[in-house]
C-alpha cells in the first residue's frame, strides 16, 4: 500500500472448531462495573469473585461464550460442572439466538450480514466500510483501515476524531479500495470518528479489542457485544467457513 500524505492538525493533544485447549478456561473481562476488575484483564474461570450489590462483570471465553455476573455474588466465575466455556459452535450459535442452543440455523442467517445492499462483501473483518456508519472494532495496538467497494474514481476523504480533537484529509486515488490511517492518529477505545468521503458523511464509534483476546471465537463474541455488526458477521463467516486467522 502506498504511503499517504495527510494534511491536518492535532487540535488537542488451537483449532477453532476442535476440542478446547489447556487454556480454554482463561477468560477476558469484557465489562466491569464497580469492583477491582479491569476490561482486558485475564482471569481463570475458577477464580473466586466477589461482587457487591449494583456491581457487575462480563467475561468472554476462548470459545466465544459470554458470561455475565451481577452482585451480590461470591464464588467462582464459572461454577463446577458449568459448560459455559465449552463448545465453539454452541457458543457462537448462542450469540445469534440469545440462548444456549445447538441449532446452527441462525449462524447461516447471520452470514447474510456480510454483504451490503449492493452485494459487496467486507474483504477483511477488521476494515471500516466508509459507506456504513455505526460501531467498529479494532485490535489493541493495531491500525485503522478504511474500505470502499467502489474505487472507480478519485476522491478526498476527511477524518475528524472526537469532535475535532484530531482532523485531517487526504486524496484517495481511484483503483485503491483500502486506505490506512496514519499510525499517529490518536484514536482510543470509545472514540467517535466522523468520515467524509466525497459528499458522503458517516459517524462511527470505535471499540478496542484487547491483546489478551487472541482466540478468534472470542473476538467474534467481543464484536457482537460491542455492536460491531458488519465486522461480527464477517469474522463469524470466517469461523464457520474455516478460514479464520488470529
Amino acid at each position: 500500500m502506498r504511503g499517504k500524505i495527510w494534511a491536518g492538525t492535532v487540535l488537542a493533544v488451537a483449532s477453532l472448531l476442535g476440542a478446547a485447549s489447556s487454556q480454554a478456561d482463561n477468560l477476558v473481562v469484557l465489562e466491569a462495573k464497580g469492583g477491582k476488575l479491569q476490561v482486558g484483564q485475564v482471569v481463570d474461570s475458577t477464580t473466586t469473585l466477589s461482587l457487591a450489590a449494583k456491581e457487575s462483570a462480563a467475561f468472554v471465553s476462548e470459545t466465544g461464550r459470554i458470561i455475565r455476573l451481577k452482585g451480590p455474588y461470591s464464588g467462582p466465575v464459572v461454577t463446577a460442572g458449568d459448560t459455559t466455556t465449552g463448545g465453539v459452535k454452541e457458543a457462537l450459535a448462542a450469540l445469534t439466538t440469545g440462548s444456549k442452543t445447538k441449532d446452527q440455523s441462525q449462524l447461516g442467517a447471520t452470514r447474510s450480514m456480510t454483504t451490503d445492499k449492493g452485494g459487496n462483501k467486507l474483504p477483511d473483518p477488521w476494515m471500516i466500510d466508509v459507506t456504513q456508519g455505526g460501531s467498529y472494532c479494532y485490535r489493541e495496538g493495531g491500525s485503522l483501515v478504511l474500505w470502499r467497494a467502489d474505487a472507480k474514481s478519485d476522491t478526498v476523504v476527511g477524518v475528524t476524531l472526537d469532535k475535532k480533537r484530531w482532523k485531517a484529509h487526504t486524496d484517495w486515488p481511484k483503483g485503491e479500495a483500502n486506505l490506512q490511517l496514519p499510525p499517529d492518529v490518536p484514536f482510543k477505545d470509545g472514540s467517535r470518528m466522523d468520515l467524509e468521503v466525497g459528499k458522503r458523511k458517516i459517524e462511527t464509534n470505535l471499540h478496542m479489542i484487547p491483546k489478551a483476546v487472541t482466540a478468534v471465537p472470542a473476538q467474534v463474541a467481543w464484536m457482537h457485544a460491542k455492536g460491531c455488526k458488519r465486522q461480527f458477521a464477517a469474522l463469524l463467516d470466517t469461523v464457520t467457513s474455516g478460514d479464520a486467522k488470529p
